[in-house]
């Protein structure tokens, strides 16, 4: 139960050096509890040598916790250590089937693109506006990939949208949550999502390391004669496929205990809190966005007014986040854009901070 209201949960936001967080990059500031998480599993380590026993349960909680903030249930979700790898089982999920192409776009981040295809599908590169992706999503389509929110320009896409036309296609839809989960509200069941991919940090609170992978259980299902085949083929393979085969098959190693505890922690903490989180999220993203152009800065017009993106587009991104750094305020340059991100933590201090600190870089 949340006992104090959400910033307060972050020590380090409100003491006489505290930054003003608003970046898109892959930490989010430490929390009471993941601190405590992060504590009690060093000290069990000490008093246990090897607590094996309380790994899998804090395991199986993260996935419990990660299916109650989408909408799935816990044997839809495997967990990884990074997003990149969630995706390759995912690929390796689809390939080898009738169908070999993966729909992507210049939404998708680079590295998604390349371990969603890393197992052999072909990859079909579509335009960024999902009113083209129609014409590249045929028989031969296995999954259709579109990001939460785009990594460099804040859009977030018409999930619905693009789910029935993957569906209608006979293929799936791949959702990469890892710029916006956390800080919009996404219901797996609701969108028609097949897959979805993220880490545990950013807007989830945890800590790099772990991240998972949502599968539907319909995926699953189609999906295990080409496991079956590939177990054949794996020597430390001792039994067959369950009846009812759940996530867990596609995990390829040994969980991250210590991320694990961190997220669990931090997810635990964002569950509790969403009534005040996804609210503030979007009245901060629409406050920073007015006084941005107030200022007479420049928004990519792509980045949805809802947040959590708000990418101010300047003549040296890069610069420009090495002097709000000086400054205390940490943002995320990717290309002409400086990525701003509002949390459920930001405040009206935070963004006053932000915008005097782009006064000198101002048109």
């Amino acid at each position: 139960m949340r006992v104090r209201p959400f910033r307060e949960h972050f020590p380090s936001l409100d003491d006489p050096y505290s930054l003003a967080h608003l970046g898109s990059c892959s930490l989010a500031p430490v929390s009471i509890e993941v601190r405590a998480a992060v504590e009690h599993y060093l000290r069990r380590c000490d008093e246990d040598g090897a607590p094996w026993g309380e790994f899998a349960p804090e395991v199986l909680y993260l996935k419990v916790l990660i299916a109650r903030l989408i909408g799935a249930e816990a044997t839809e979700i495997a967990i990884f250590h990074t997003t990149g790898a969630a995706c390759m089982a995912l690929g390796r999920l689809l390939a080898g089937g009738g169908r070999d192409a993966l729909v992507t776009s210049a939404l998708d981040f680079p590295q998604t693109q390349r371990s969603l295809a890393a197992a052999g599908l072909r990859t079909v590169t579509a335009p960024p506006r999902i009113e083209a992706w129609a014409a590249c999503v045929d028989e031969r389509t296995a999954l259709v990939s579109a990001p939460l929110v785009a990594y460099d320009c804040g859009h977030r896409p018409d999930l619905g949208r693009v789910a029935r036309m993957a569906h209608e296609a006979g293929a799936y839809l791949f959702v990469d949550g890892d710029q916006g989960l956390g800080a919009v509200d996404v219901n797996v069941r609701d969108l028609g999502i097949d897959a979805m991919a993220a880490g545990c940090s950013k807007y989830l609170l945890g800590l790099p390391g772990v991240a998972f992978l949502y599968v539907s259980h319909a995926l699953l299902q189609a999906g295990s004669a080409r496991l079956e085949a590939a177990r054949q083929d794996d020597p430390y393979a001792t039994a067959p496929l369950p009846d009812e085969v759940t996530a867990e098959v596609v995990e390829c190693d040994t969980p991250p205990v210590l991320p694990v505890y961190a997220a669990r922690a931090g997810l635990a903490l964002l569950l509790d809190s969403l009534d005040v989180v996804y609210p503030q999220v979007e009245a901060m993203a629409r406050s920073l966005r007015a006084e941005l152009i107030a200022a007479g800065h420049r928004v990519a017009p792509e980045a949805d007014p809802r947040g959590p993106m708000v990418p101010v587009l300047l003549g040296d991104a890069v610069a420009a986040e090495r002097r709000l750094r000086e400054r205390g305020v940490v943002a995320s340059a990717r290309g002409a854009a400086l990525r701003l991100s509002v949390h459920g933590f930001t405040n009206e201090s935070d963004l006053a901070r932000v915008v005097e600190a782009l006064a000198e870089f101002r048109p």
